[in-house]
This record gives C-alpha cells, structure tokens and sequence, in this order.
C-alpha cells in the first residue's frame, strides 16, 4: 500500500521504542518513493519525552516542510 503514496513523507523513529520496531520505519523509508527517515534519540515511542529528540525532531520537520516537493 505504501508505495503507492504519491507525496513526500517524513517518517521518524527511535531505535529504543520498546512498541514498534526500528525496522518497520526503515520498510516505509525505503517502500514509499520519495520518503525521508528521521532516526531519532528518544527513550521511547514518544519522541517529546526525550530532550535530545525534541531538539532533533524541529528542524528535521522544518527541513522537511521547506523542501520543493
């Protein structure tokens, strides 16, 4: 189904989310054509509990909204 989006994507992720494994965000990365993976620090699932990934995930978003589609 994911290689079928027709639009840039970001997706994000952290090796130490104990609830969905890296590996499924590098399949999306690597399945939806004009995908970019983020891999972030957080402890967790939640990337906004972490400060290291707060500050990483901003102007990886801002990089990615400012790029031409």
């Amino acid at each position: 189904m994911q290689t079928r989006v027709p639009c840039t994507t970001l997706v994000t992720a952290s090796r130490d989310d104990a609830g969905v494994a890296f590996r499924h965000a590098e399949d999306l990365a690597k399945t939806i054509a004009m995908a970019t993976l983020v891999e972030l620090d957080a402890p967790s699932h939640l990337f906004w509990i972490g400060s290291a990934a707060r500050a990483q995930v901003s102007p990886a978003l801002h990089a990615f909204l400012a790029t031409p589609a």
